[in-house]
């Protein structure tokens, strides 16, 4: 037979489910309105993994919020090392690219030899700008659930050190003027990187305040549990 004190032990508990269900719909409305945000069509996501594993030193080096000129070098460094292109000049750069290897390449090592390929400016403009974009956009894209502290952190020795190999090669020379356009390109690639990142983090904020608000509810649902099971428990 159900005691009084049962009923009202069960009652109780139902009331406090119902209101925790309430809470955390509200929450996720909140948070997911919050992921609404858009710049170019790309949709931002909370933080909620650890680091993330599998960029490459450059997709690394744009998380580090590096300059694009290093950017550039390190592209530059990564695709000579995979033979991927012969330099024929440092000033201006001029390369020549090997097609047969192309398809080991990612798609931004591929628009960034092709645009040097080339002597017409204004396509090597073109090629350029659409490979910062994109650049900038798979790291994003990779980086959606992921902790981008943790993950800067954990690269920031393997960055580096790809730098200091840079630096005691010849491509410590290798500099970009304002006849690729390197000024507008710098500033696109800042740009972009300020408005996929930042949005990121305006959202880690309410992301901290969920997990504070959910192990909130796990703990009066255990101190719930235990003095419940107290009323329940048989007279002697």
């Amino acid at each position: 037979m159900i005691t009084e004190p049962s009923i009202l032990a069960l009652l109780v508990f139902v009331g406090f489910i119902l209101a925790a269900l309430v809470l955390a719909n509200l929450t996720f409305v909140t948070i997911r309105s919050l992921r609404g945000i858009k710049e170019g069509g790309q949709q931002v996501e909370i933080e909620t993994n650890g680091v993330k594993h599998g960029l490459t030193v450059v997709e690394a080096a744009v998380l580090m919020e590096l300059p694009l000129g290093e950017i550039m070098r390190l592209i530059l460094f990564g695709v000579a090392q995979k033979r991927a292109a012969q330099i024929i000049s440092l000033a201006p750069l001029k390369l020549r690219v090997f097609d047969s290897v192309l398809a080991t390449l990612g798609s931004y090592e591929i628009s960034f030899l092709k645009s040097f390929e080339t002597k017409d400016i204004e396509t090597r403009q073109l090629l350029l700008s659409g490979m910062v974009t994109s650049l900038v956009d798979i790291v994003a894209e990779k980086m959606k659930g992921s902790n981008r502290q943790a993950t800067r952190d954990y690269y920031s020795s393997i960055v580096k050190q790809a730098l200091l190999e840079v630096a005691s090669s010849a491509f410590k020379n290798v500099t970009f003027d304002d006849e690729i356009g390197f000024e507008t390109l710098s500033d696109l690639y800042h740009h972009r990187l300020r408005s996929l990142f930042e949005e990121i983090d305006l959202l880690a904020p309410i992301s901290a305040v969920a997990e504070a608000l959910s192990a909130e509810i796990v703990d009066n649902n255990n101190n719930f549990n235990e003095h419940a099971s107290k009323d329940l428990r048989p007279n002697d």
